[in-house]
Protein backbone atom coordinates (compact mmCIF):
# COMPACT_ATOMS: atom_id res chain seq x y z
CA UNK A 1 0.00 0.00 0.00
CA UNK A 2 1.22 3.34 -0.91
CA UNK A 3 0.49 5.71 1.72
CA UNK A 4 0.90 9.60 1.98
CA UNK A 5 0.67 11.80 5.17
CA UNK A 6 0.05 15.87 5.50
CA UNK A 7 1.25 17.44 8.61
CA UNK A 8 0.86 21.50 8.65
CA UNK A 9 2.73 21.61 12.05
CA UNK A 10 5.17 19.63 14.24
CA UNK A 11 2.39 18.38 16.50
CA UNK A 12 0.81 16.68 13.50
CA UNK A 13 3.91 14.76 12.51
CA UNK A 14 3.57 13.95 16.21
CA UNK A 15 -0.07 12.41 15.86
CA UNK A 16 1.07 10.32 12.53
CA UNK A 17 3.81 9.08 13.85
CA UNK A 18 2.77 5.67 15.49
CA UNK A 19 1.00 5.19 12.34
CA UNK A 20 3.38 5.58 10.08
CA UNK A 21 5.94 3.42 11.62
CA UNK A 22 3.88 0.54 12.25
CA UNK A 23 3.01 0.58 8.27
CA UNK A 24 6.44 0.85 7.28
CA UNK A 25 7.11 -1.98 10.01
CA UNK A 26 4.47 -3.88 7.47
CA UNK A 27 6.43 -3.29 4.22
CA UNK A 28 4.49 -0.16 3.34
CA UNK A 29 5.58 2.31 1.28
CA UNK A 30 4.67 5.75 3.32
CA UNK A 31 5.56 9.66 2.50
CA UNK A 32 5.29 12.67 3.80
CA UNK A 33 4.11 16.24 2.23
CA UNK A 34 4.49 19.44 4.54
CA UNK A 35 2.74 22.63 4.27
CA UNK A 36 4.84 25.94 5.05
CA UNK A 37 1.61 27.41 7.50
CA UNK A 38 3.61 30.43 9.38
CA UNK A 39 7.14 28.41 7.85
CA UNK A 40 7.25 25.73 9.82
CA UNK A 41 8.40 23.36 7.05
CA UNK A 42 11.51 23.28 8.10
CA UNK A 43 10.39 21.40 11.87
CA UNK A 44 8.11 19.29 10.20
CA UNK A 45 10.45 17.67 7.58
CA UNK A 46 12.60 17.43 10.14
CA UNK A 47 10.18 15.51 12.22
CA UNK A 48 9.16 13.63 9.51
CA UNK A 49 12.70 12.38 8.92
CA UNK A 50 12.61 11.24 12.86
CA UNK A 51 10.00 9.23 12.36
CA UNK A 52 11.56 7.63 9.62
CA UNK A 53 9.91 8.57 6.67
CA UNK A 54 12.68 9.62 4.09
CA UNK A 55 10.78 10.66 1.25
CA UNK A 56 9.03 14.29 1.76
CA UNK A 57 7.45 16.51 -0.33
CA UNK A 58 7.01 19.96 -0.25
CA UNK A 59 3.65 22.02 -0.39
CA UNK A 60 4.46 23.01 -4.71
CA UNK A 61 4.96 19.57 -5.08
CA UNK A 62 1.62 18.59 -4.44
CA UNK A 63 0.72 17.48 -8.07
CA UNK A 64 4.14 15.23 -8.40
CA UNK A 65 3.06 13.55 -4.74
CA UNK A 66 -0.35 12.43 -5.94
CA UNK A 67 -0.06 12.42 -9.92
CA UNK A 68 2.86 10.43 -10.02
CA UNK A 69 3.45 8.78 -6.48
CA UNK A 70 -0.45 7.81 -6.53
CA UNK A 71 -1.37 6.97 -2.82
CA UNK A 72 -3.69 4.49 -2.13
CA UNK A 73 -4.68 6.00 1.18
CA UNK A 74 -4.28 9.75 2.14
CA UNK A 75 -3.96 11.14 5.84
CA UNK A 76 -3.49 14.50 6.86
CA UNK A 77 -4.32 16.88 9.57
CA UNK A 78 -5.76 20.58 8.86
CA UNK A 79 -6.67 23.14 11.23
CA UNK A 80 -5.78 27.02 10.36
CA UNK A 81 -8.26 28.29 8.17
CA UNK A 82 -5.10 29.96 6.14
CA UNK A 83 -3.40 26.35 5.70
CA UNK A 84 -3.65 25.64 1.74
CA UNK A 85 -1.67 22.51 1.31
CA UNK A 86 -4.19 19.67 2.92
CA UNK A 87 -7.75 21.61 1.49
CA UNK A 88 -5.49 21.07 -2.06
CA UNK A 89 -4.59 17.75 -0.86
CA UNK A 90 -7.91 16.42 0.20
CA UNK A 91 -10.21 18.20 -3.37
CA UNK A 92 -7.34 16.12 -5.49
CA UNK A 93 -7.14 12.97 -4.18
CA UNK A 94 -11.17 12.97 -4.21
CA UNK A 95 -11.11 14.18 -7.56
CA UNK A 96 -8.87 11.03 -8.35
CA UNK A 97 -11.71 9.07 -6.55
CA UNK A 98 -8.21 8.56 -3.79
CA UNK A 99 -9.91 7.84 -0.75
CA UNK A 100 -8.73 10.44 2.53
CA UNK A 101 -8.81 10.35 6.45
CA UNK A 102 -8.76 13.84 8.12
CA UNK A 103 -8.86 13.56 12.03
CA UNK A 104 -11.20 16.11 13.51
CA UNK A 105 -8.64 18.62 15.06
CA UNK A 106 -9.79 18.41 18.61
CA UNK A 107 -8.38 15.62 20.68
CA UNK A 108 -10.40 15.54 24.39
CA UNK A 109 -12.57 19.15 23.25
CA UNK A 110 -15.82 19.92 21.28
CA UNK A 111 -13.91 22.93 19.72
CA UNK A 112 -12.82 23.34 15.74
CA UNK A 113 -15.89 20.45 14.48
CA UNK A 114 -14.73 20.15 10.69
CA UNK A 115 -17.49 21.42 8.03
CA UNK A 116 -18.04 18.69 5.34
CA UNK A 117 -17.13 20.21 1.62
CA UNK A 118 -18.89 18.63 -0.96
CA UNK A 119 -15.56 18.97 -3.04
CA UNK A 120 -14.11 16.26 -0.32
CA UNK A 121 -16.48 13.53 -1.57
CA UNK A 122 -14.07 10.60 -0.63
CA UNK A 123 -12.83 12.06 2.87
CA UNK A 124 -13.71 10.72 5.43
CA UNK A 125 -13.25 12.10 9.16
CA UNK A 126 -12.21 10.61 12.22
CA UNK A 127 -12.98 11.63 15.91
CA UNK A 128 -11.35 10.70 18.92
CA UNK A 129 -14.10 11.12 20.98
CA UNK A 130 -17.89 9.53 20.95
CA UNK A 131 -19.14 13.19 21.63
CA UNK A 132 -17.47 14.47 18.29
CA UNK A 133 -18.48 12.09 15.86
CA UNK A 134 -22.08 12.62 16.93
CA UNK A 135 -21.24 16.31 16.70
CA UNK A 136 -19.45 15.83 13.46
CA UNK A 137 -23.07 14.83 12.16
CA UNK A 138 -25.39 17.60 12.79
CA UNK A 139 -25.13 21.49 12.55
CA UNK A 140 -24.26 23.25 8.77
CA UNK A 141 -22.24 21.14 6.28
CA UNK A 142 -22.72 17.72 8.89
CA UNK A 143 -20.62 14.62 7.64
CA UNK A 144 -22.23 11.65 6.53
CA UNK A 145 -22.63 9.49 9.01
CA UNK A 146 -20.92 6.76 6.89
CA UNK A 147 -17.80 8.75 6.72
CA UNK A 148 -17.20 9.43 10.33
CA UNK A 149 -15.75 7.05 12.49
CA UNK A 150 -14.64 7.15 16.09
CA UNK A 151 -11.63 4.90 16.53
CA UNK A 152 -10.69 6.38 20.04
CA UNK A 153 -7.82 9.02 20.18
CA UNK A 154 -4.39 8.06 18.20
CA UNK A 155 -2.26 9.01 21.00
CA UNK A 156 -3.19 6.29 23.09
CA UNK A 157 -1.25 3.79 21.11
CA UNK A 158 2.04 5.63 22.11
CA UNK A 159 0.62 5.48 25.92
CA UNK A 160 0.10 1.76 25.67
CA UNK A 161 3.71 1.21 23.88
CA UNK A 162 5.35 3.36 26.71
CA UNK A 163 3.99 1.38 29.56
CA UNK A 164 6.31 -1.14 30.25
CA UNK A 165 8.31 -1.90 33.23
CA UNK A 166 11.31 -0.87 32.27
CA UNK A 167 9.52 2.32 31.16
CA UNK A 168 10.03 4.46 34.42
CA UNK A 169 13.39 3.37 35.12
CA UNK A 170 14.74 3.96 31.94
CA UNK A 171 13.25 7.87 31.84
CA UNK A 172 14.63 8.16 35.64
CA UNK A 173 17.99 7.17 34.36
CA UNK A 174 18.13 9.66 31.21
CA UNK A 175 16.79 12.41 33.90
CA UNK A 176 19.63 11.93 36.44
CA UNK A 177 16.56 11.75 38.92
CA UNK A 178 18.61 10.36 41.99
CA UNK A 179 16.24 10.40 45.02
CA UNK A 180 14.55 13.48 44.00
CA UNK A 181 11.12 13.79 43.10
CA UNK A 182 9.86 14.77 39.20
CA UNK A 183 7.79 17.81 38.83
CA UNK A 184 6.76 17.39 35.30
CA UNK A 185 5.31 20.53 33.72
CA UNK A 186 4.04 20.81 30.49
CA UNK A 187 3.41 24.80 29.92
CA UNK A 188 1.51 26.05 26.75
CA UNK A 189 1.95 29.40 25.32
CA UNK A 190 0.14 30.95 27.35
CA UNK A 191 0.72 33.01 30.71
CA UNK A 192 1.19 29.95 32.55
CA UNK A 193 5.13 30.29 34.24
CA UNK A 194 4.19 30.44 37.86
CA UNK A 195 6.59 27.53 37.69
CA UNK A 196 9.76 28.76 37.05
CA UNK A 197 10.35 30.84 40.21
CA UNK A 198 10.44 27.90 42.55
CA UNK A 199 13.22 26.12 40.37
CA UNK A 200 15.76 25.49 42.42
CA UNK A 201 13.93 26.44 45.74
CA UNK A 202 13.56 23.13 46.72
CA UNK A 203 16.93 20.00 46.77
CA UNK A 204 14.82 17.29 46.87
CA UNK A 205 12.53 18.28 43.54
CA UNK A 206 13.66 18.14 39.98
CA UNK A 207 11.18 20.29 37.66
CA UNK A 208 11.43 18.72 34.01
CA UNK A 209 9.63 20.88 31.71
CA UNK A 210 8.44 19.51 28.31
CA UNK A 211 6.73 22.92 26.49
CA UNK A 212 4.19 22.60 23.54
CA UNK A 213 5.55 21.55 20.41
CA UNK A 214 5.58 24.87 19.30
CA UNK A 215 8.13 25.94 21.53
CA UNK A 216 10.82 24.92 18.77
CA UNK A 217 9.31 27.53 16.36
CA UNK A 218 9.27 30.53 19.11
CA UNK A 219 12.50 29.37 20.70
CA UNK A 220 13.65 29.84 16.75
CA UNK A 221 11.94 32.98 15.63
CA UNK A 222 13.42 36.19 15.43
CA UNK A 223 10.35 37.77 17.01
CA UNK A 224 9.68 34.40 19.72
CA UNK A 225 6.32 33.87 17.90
CA UNK A 226 4.78 30.59 18.18
CA UNK A 227 1.65 28.79 17.33
CA UNK A 228 -0.68 31.50 14.79
CA UNK A 229 2.48 33.87 15.41
CA UNK A 230 1.43 34.51 19.32
CA UNK A 231 3.90 35.50 21.20
CA UNK A 232 5.14 32.69 23.95
CA UNK A 233 4.90 34.31 27.46
CA UNK A 234 6.91 31.57 28.61
CA UNK A 235 9.29 32.51 26.37
CA UNK A 236 11.42 35.05 28.68
CA UNK A 237 11.79 32.95 31.23
CA UNK A 238 12.63 30.02 29.66
CA UNK A 239 16.15 30.62 30.32
CA UNK A 240 16.07 31.37 33.83
CA UNK A 241 14.25 27.88 34.30
CA UNK A 242 17.27 26.50 32.59
CA UNK A 243 19.28 28.16 34.15
CA UNK A 244 18.78 27.51 37.55
CA UNK A 245 18.27 23.60 36.92
CA UNK A 246 14.84 22.83 35.22
CA UNK A 247 15.28 20.17 32.20
CA UNK A 248 13.77 20.60 29.10
CA UNK A 249 12.61 17.64 26.49
CA UNK A 250 11.02 17.52 23.43
CA UNK A 251 8.84 14.15 21.87
CA UNK A 252 11.26 14.23 18.94
CA UNK A 253 14.10 16.56 17.41
CA UNK A 254 16.65 16.69 20.52
CA UNK A 255 19.49 19.11 20.58
CA UNK A 256 20.94 22.24 21.58
CA UNK A 257 18.57 25.34 20.73
CA UNK A 258 19.21 28.70 21.57
CA UNK A 259 21.44 27.85 24.58
CA UNK A 260 18.85 25.45 25.99
CA UNK A 261 19.55 21.56 25.97
CA UNK A 262 16.77 19.57 24.90
CA UNK A 263 16.66 15.99 25.79
CA UNK A 264 14.96 13.47 23.42
CA UNK A 265 11.72 11.88 26.54
CA UNK A 266 8.19 11.19 25.14
CA UNK A 267 5.33 13.40 27.04
CA UNK A 268 3.91 9.68 27.68
CA UNK A 269 7.52 8.55 29.07
CA UNK A 270 7.49 11.80 31.08
CA UNK A 271 4.13 11.70 32.25
CA UNK A 272 4.44 7.65 33.65
CA UNK A 273 7.79 8.83 35.42
CA UNK A 274 6.40 11.93 37.26
CA UNK A 275 5.52 12.79 40.93
CA UNK A 276 3.40 15.43 40.46
CA UNK A 277 2.41 16.45 36.52
CA UNK A 278 1.42 20.14 36.04
CA UNK A 279 0.03 20.82 32.44
CA UNK A 280 -1.38 23.78 30.80
CA UNK A 281 -2.63 21.38 28.62
CA UNK A 282 -5.99 19.16 29.22
CA UNK A 283 -4.55 16.78 26.50
CA UNK A 284 -2.32 15.95 28.98
CA UNK A 285 -4.39 15.65 32.31
CA UNK A 286 -6.66 12.80 29.49
CA UNK A 287 -3.51 11.25 28.77
CA UNK A 288 -1.89 11.22 32.59
CA UNK A 289 -5.45 9.81 33.44
CA UNK A 290 -5.29 6.90 30.71
CA UNK A 291 -1.68 6.00 32.11
CA UNK A 292 -3.32 5.39 35.72
CA UNK A 293 -2.49 8.82 37.00
CA UNK A 294 -3.11 11.90 38.59
CA UNK A 295 -2.36 15.15 37.27
CA UNK A 296 -3.76 18.65 37.77
CA UNK A 297 -4.37 21.35 35.17
CA UNK A 298 -2.14 24.32 35.67
CA UNK A 299 -2.87 28.23 35.29
CA UNK A 300 -5.88 30.52 36.29
CA UNK A 301 -7.75 30.41 32.81
CA UNK A 302 -11.19 29.30 34.13
CA UNK A 303 -11.96 28.31 30.05
CA UNK A 304 -9.77 25.43 30.37
CA UNK A 305 -12.02 23.58 33.15
CA UNK A 306 -14.73 24.14 31.17
CA UNK A 307 -13.01 21.86 28.73
CA UNK A 308 -15.75 18.90 28.94
CA UNK A 309 -18.68 18.58 31.38
CA UNK A 310 -17.07 15.32 32.51
CA UNK A 311 -13.65 16.90 32.92
CA UNK A 312 -14.00 17.66 36.84
CA UNK A 313 -14.38 14.64 38.23
CA UNK A 314 -11.99 13.07 36.27
CA UNK A 315 -8.93 15.08 37.10
CA UNK A 316 -8.40 16.52 39.92
CA UNK A 317 -8.57 20.39 39.62
CA UNK A 318 -9.67 21.06 42.95
CA UNK A 319 -8.42 24.70 43.17
CA UNK A 320 -5.04 23.22 42.84
CA UNK A 321 -3.77 26.41 41.35
CA UNK A 322 -5.21 29.72 41.83
CA UNK A 323 -4.32 33.75 42.49
CA UNK A 324 -1.80 33.79 45.33
CA UNK A 325 -1.75 29.98 45.99
CA UNK A 326 1.52 28.62 47.87
CA UNK A 327 3.87 26.82 45.18
CA UNK A 328 5.64 25.21 47.62
CA UNK A 329 3.07 24.14 49.97
CA UNK A 330 0.62 22.92 46.88
CA UNK A 331 3.21 20.83 45.69
CA UNK A 332 4.18 19.34 48.65
CA UNK A 333 0.69 18.55 49.38
CA UNK A 334 0.22 17.04 45.91
CA UNK A 335 3.81 14.64 46.85
CA UNK A 336 1.95 13.44 49.86
CA UNK A 337 -1.24 11.84 47.79
CA UNK A 338 -0.80 9.26 45.97
CA UNK A 339 0.14 9.71 42.18
CA UNK A 340 -1.38 6.99 41.05
CA UNK A 341 -5.31 6.67 40.63
CA UNK A 342 -8.01 3.88 39.85
CA UNK A 343 -9.31 4.94 36.03
CA UNK A 344 -12.82 4.37 35.34
CA UNK A 345 -12.80 1.96 32.54
CA UNK A 346 -16.27 2.44 31.45
CA UNK A 347 -15.90 6.03 31.11
CA UNK A 348 -13.50 5.68 28.95
CA UNK A 349 -14.47 3.46 26.64
CA UNK A 350 -18.16 5.17 26.90
CA UNK A 351 -15.95 8.44 25.83
CA UNK A 352 -13.43 7.23 23.66
CA UNK A 353 -14.87 4.07 22.02
CA UNK A 354 -11.68 1.58 22.31
CA UNK A 355 -8.97 2.38 25.11
CA UNK A 356 -6.53 -0.29 23.77
CA UNK A 357 -3.48 0.92 22.06
CA UNK A 358 -4.70 -0.77 18.27
CA UNK A 359 -5.74 2.89 16.53
CA UNK A 360 -3.27 2.07 13.93
CA UNK A 361 -5.18 -1.00 13.52
CA UNK A 362 -8.00 0.35 12.89
CA UNK A 363 -7.10 2.91 10.58
CA UNK A 364 -5.29 0.28 8.68
CA UNK A 365 -7.96 -1.65 8.66
CA UNK A 366 -10.24 1.15 7.08
CA UNK A 367 -7.82 1.74 4.68
CA UNK A 368 -7.95 -1.35 3.11
CA UNK A 369 -11.71 -1.81 2.63
CA UNK A 370 -12.02 1.86 1.27
CA UNK A 371 -9.46 0.75 -1.42
CA UNK A 372 -11.53 -2.08 -1.66
CA UNK A 373 -14.13 -0.24 -2.70
CA UNK A 374 -12.25 2.50 -4.53
CA UNK A 375 -12.03 2.52 -8.25
CA UNK A 376 -8.55 3.13 -8.09
CA UNK A 377 -6.21 -0.11 -8.71
CA UNK A 378 -4.55 -1.34 -5.74
CA UNK A 379 -0.63 -1.03 -5.48
CA UNK A 380 1.70 -4.07 -6.83
CA UNK A 381 2.78 -5.26 -3.60
CA UNK A 382 -0.62 -6.38 -2.19
CA UNK A 383 -3.18 -4.40 0.82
Amino acid sequence: MKILIHAHRIIAVDRWRFFAQKMMDLGHDVRGITSNLHGHRPFLEAGFKDVGIKHIYQPEQIGEAIDSFLPDFVCGEMFSPDEVTGRAMIERTSQKGIPSLIPQHQVNSRAGIYLNHGSWSHAHLFCATIENSKLCGTGRLPWPQDKIHAFGNWEHDELFDVKAPSAIRDTHELLNVGNRKVIAVFPNGDNTSCWIRWVGINKDWLIVAHPHPMFRKTISSKDRQGFLNRGDANYRNFHEAYDKGAIFCVDHLPGNLDGIELKQIHRHALILAANVILSASPDVCWDAYVLGKRSYLLGTNPELRKVHPSFSPVIDTSSFFHENTDFVSTINKALSEPSGLVQDWKMLEDRYGYVDGRWWERTYNLAKELINDSPVRASEDGI
